[in-house]
């Protein structure tokens, strides 16, 4: 073989090589650079995005459970029977869906709680200081609320309601028993009233029976 030839086979070898290494490196660092995405990636198990959104939540949960506080009937007293009965249907229904939403609202805050704790032991726990941040302020706003005594005073709200609702059912059943007796007494007073016979039917009888005779 001429020595050129060698030369030149050796040329290309090298040159295929060079180029094999270098798509090799480019691969390992594409691989390289994935790898340290997913890695930070998988750091931040949580965004400041998704706890705004949870924050968000709870806030509106939280004003809704207040103003229905806010707007529950308190005196049972002076109302009339069909009054006395429609506060407690409302007042039965606001509970009924105060217990949902209280439901609605720890579970959103557990969320939050489960965030916080992760937060804690992680190594970069300064990174995510904004999710404890905001699990204290939610839970100063939670026991602001007082929703165990607020539940307890719509308990026995009702329990008024049911007293109050006893006693008037009770009025009217004995109102109502004595206008019967009422009716009665009138209806026989009127029985009891004799009928007396008209003086012109007399007189007419007495008129036909002489001219009979006659």
């Amino acid at each position: 073989m001429s020595p050129y030839k060698k030369i030149i086979l050796i040329s290309v070898s090298c040159t295929m090589v060079y180029f094999v290494a270098g798509q090799v490196g480019e691969t390992g660092a594409s691989f390289s650079n994935q790898e340290e995405t997913m890695v930070q990636i998988t750091a931040a198990f949580v965004f400041p995005s998704t706890i705004k959104s949870l924050e968000e939540n709870i806030h509106d949960k939280v004003e809704e459970i207040i103003q229905s506080f806010n707007h529950m009937p308190q005196d049972s007293s002076a109302k009339s029977l069909l009054k006395l009965k429609s506060d407690k249907e409302m007042l039965l229904k606001q509970y009924d869906h105060l217990i949902i939403k209280w439901s609605e609202l720890q579970h959103d805050v557990k969320e939050v709680k489960q965030y916080a704790s992760q937060a804690k032991i992680s190594n970069k726990s300064e990174e995510f200081l904004f999710v404890t941040e905001a699990f204290n302020e939610i839970e100063k706003i939670i026991s602001g609320i007082e929703y165990e005594k607020k539940l307890l005073e719509i308990e026995e709200t009702l329990t008024a309601l049911d007293v109050s609702i006893s006693i008037l059912e009770e009025k009217e059943a004995v109102e109502m028993e004595k206008m019967n007796g009422e009716t009665q007494d009138i209806e026989g007073e009127h029985s009891n009233i004799p009928v007396q016979e008209s003086p012109i039917q007399n007189d007419q009888i007495e008129v036909d029976s002489s001219e009979e005779s006659n």
